[in-house]
């Protein structure tokens, strides 16, 4: 009972720090993570031979993420929301900036593989595509990461 506890406890976890690095606004990414643990949820067992599905975790949080950019199309990209949750001991301008400039999928696969530490091959899966693409949209995105980072020493 207590591992099936701390197994929630971790996909919840994992849900709530993927839609607060991908959404900058705490009330828009605390209602996305609801909506994502719902759908987990609803999918059936979430545990497969003592491990946590990886697979579902991107499938649900790309499936939502997505279906709020939609919804959002006539606003402002998630980027240019202020954030709203994060301490003024956390600068988070070159997240942001990232955010601004990355594609949407090469943004949320770094949240995959480097933030949730997601394996590439069940990021792979869950997207239907190749783990090269996968890896190739890692490197774009931690090379635009870098450039980032760099014009911001400048």
């Amino acid at each position: 009972m207590q591992a099936v506890e701390n197994d929630a406890n971790e996909v919840l976890h994992r849900l709530s720090l993927f839609f607060f690095c991908a959404v900058p606004d705490e009330k828009i990414a605390i209602q996305l993570a609801k909506k994502s643990w719902k759908k987990y949820l609803g999918i059936g067992p979430s545990i497969q031979g003592g491990k946590i599905d990886e697979y579902k975790i991107v499938q649900i949080t790309e499936k939502v993420y997505f279906q709020w950019l939609r919804s959002r199309r006539f606003y402002e990209s998630p980027a240019q929301l202020t954030p709203k949750f994060w301490t003024p001991f956390v600068d988070l301008e070159l997240w942001r900036e990232f955010l601004k400039k990355a594609n949407a999928r090469e943004a949320l696969v770094i949240i995959w593989a480097m933030v949730l530490k997601i394996d590439h091959s069940s990021i792979a899966a869950a997207l239907d595509v190749t783990e090269g693409t996968v890896r190739f949209r890692i490197s774009k995105g931690l090379k635009l990461m870098s450039e980032l980072k760099y014009m911001d020493n400048v």
